[in-house]
Order: C-alpha cells, then sequence, then structure tokens
C-alpha cells in the first residue's frame, strides 16, 4: 500500500488544496457569525452614548484624581469604583457592556457615528457656561 502524503505525489497536492479551501472557508464562516453574535440586551446607539458620556467625565475625574506615577493598583482600584457605579445605574454588568463595545466594534460605521456623537456633545458640555 502506498501512502498518498509522499510528497511530490499529484494526489497529495490535490489534496492539499481541498484541506486548506476547506480550513480558509471554516475559517471565514467562523469570524462572520462571531461578528453577528448579538449580546443580549443590545444597547442601542442612543444608549452606548449616555453609556459613553457617563464614562469619559468619569475617566475625566478618575485621570484629575491620580497623582502622576500613582502606582498600577491605585488605578485599577479608582478604575473600578468608577465603572461599576456607571454600569450598574443603566443595570449592567462590565462583561454585558463589554459584549455591546464588541458587537459595535464588529460594525465600524456604527462604532464611529456613537463615538463621534459622544465627542460633540462633550464639546457642546464644554461650551456651555455653567450657572452660577
Amino acid at each position: 500500500m502506498q501512502c498518498l502524503l509522499l510528497i511530490g505525489n499529484p494526489k497529495n497536492e490535490t489534496m492539499k488544496r481541498i484541506l486548506y479551501a476547506a480550513l480558509s472557508l471554516a475559517a471565514v464562516l467562523c469570524l462572520s457569525t462571531a461578528c453577528r453574535h448579538t449580546p443580549k440586551p443590545l444597547l442601542s446607539t442612543e444608549k452606548m452614548i449616555e453609556i459613553g458620556m457617563d464614562i469619559r467625565l468619569a475617566e475625566a475625574q478618575l485621570g484629575a484624581d491620580i497623582p502622576s506615577g500613582a502606582g498600577q493598583t491605585l488605578l485599577e482600584e479608582k478604575t473600578a469604583a468608577v465603572y461599576t457605579p456607571i454600569l450598574a445605574h443603566y443595570g449592567l454588568s462590565l462583561d454585558a457592556y463589554m459584549q455591546n463595545v464588541h458587537y459595535y466594534l464588529g460594525k465600524p460605521q456604527k462604532m464611529q457615528a456613537i463615538q463621534d456623537e459622544i465627542a460633540a456633545r462633550l464639546r457642546v458640555m464644554a461650551d456651555t457656561p455653567v450657572a452660577e
């Protein structure tokens, strides 16, 4: 009995091509279905904007509260203390929020629109005088 996997065997080259094509197709299907995974709950773009605004404002305050050169542990503690209440306010866990972030990252135009709207609203807030 001859081995079909001998180098230079035409049947071997055909099998390699078929295997390569099958693996390529499987990879494409895996990636395409991964991008279509819809998180539960799926947050609307408006809700993502609201949460994003709160997070950006908290990050600005967090950066102001942490002295330069502070250790990583202090940064992680402060970050957890800031993000957890924001997400809890919206009834979300960090995992649920991150699933939504990944969902929108798979839709670059929507994610860019969300980020652009957050930036626009923050500019308006920065330009609005504070009432005394």
